[in-house]
C-alpha cells in the first residue's frame, strides 16, 4: 500500500473534524473514518518530528547552554541571580526566546530581528520606572 501524502492526510483530518462538529453520532459510528484520522494524525506527527530533527544542532546546543546558564543564575542561594533576572529585561527575553526555540513555541524567534513581545515591552517599562529610584 502506498503512503498518503501530507496534504491527503490533512484532508482526511479536516473531513473527520468537520463530521465530528456537524454530526457527532455519524462520526462515532464510522470506525473506518476514525481509524483513517488516527493514522493520518500519526503520520503528520511523525513528519513534524522528522522536520524538527533537521534543525541545526549547533543552535539547539547554544539555546540549551543559555537556558542552563540562566537557570543556574536563578538558583543562586544569595538571591543576586534572581534580582538580576527580574531587573534585566534582556536576560528575561533571552531566556524566553531560547526556551521558545528549543521547544518550538515561536516560529519568528529564529529570526534575529524578531520584535519583542508586548510582555517584554511592559517589563522594560517597569524596569525603567524602577531604575529611577536613585539607587544607581
Amino acid at each position: 500500500m502506498q503512503a498518503l501524502r501530507p496534504d491527503e492526510d490533512r484532508a482526511i483530518l479536516a473531513r473527520a473534524d468537520e463530521l465530528l462538529r456537524s454530526n457527532p453520532a455519524r462520526y462515532w459510528s464510522d470506525i473506518e473514518l476514525q481509524d483513517a484520522a488516527f493514522e493520518a494524525r500519526e503520520r503528520l506527527d511523525g513528519l513534524a518530528l522528522a522536520e524538527d530533527t533537521v534543525r541545526p544542532p549547533q543552535k539547539v546546543s547554544q539555546d540549551r547552554q543559555r537556558i542552563d546558564e540562566i537557570e543556574t543564575l536563578l538558583r543562586d542561594p544569595s538571591g543576586d541571580g534572581q534580582r538580576r533576572y527580574w531587573t534585566d529585561a534582556g536576560l528575561r527575553t533571552d531566556y524566553a526566546d531560547a526556551l521558545a526555540r528549543l521547544h518550538g513555541g515561536m516560529d519568528s524567534v529564529d529570526d534575529d530581528s524578531a520584535a519583542p513581545s508586548s510582555a517584554t515591552r511592559g517589563d522594560v517599562h517597569m524596569a525603567q520606572s524602577t531604575a529611577g529610584d536613585g539607587s544607581t
